[in-house]
């Protein structure tokens, strides 16, 4: 089972072998962001999710 460590040093690599530093910020937000407050995802989080909207677990129990 792969540790918190190897799965994001594997995504920062993959990042890297594709021409793009992930820790620098792209000219357009088109990452993910929250869906309640429409703010982007930062630090690890943007690196790790895929474009989209996503809810805390408190934000989708509030929801329901």
């Amino acid at each position: 089972m792969a540790t918190v460590y190897q799965i994001v040093t594997n995504e920062i690599i993959k990042k890297l072998e594709a021409g793009t530093i992930p820790w620098r910020k792209p000219w357009r937000d088109a990452g993910a962001v929250n869906w309640k407050t429409q703010k982007p995802y930062r630090g690890i989080n943007a690196i790790l999710l895929d474009p989209g909207e996503y809810l805390t677990f408190k934000q989708g129990v509030r929801c329901s």
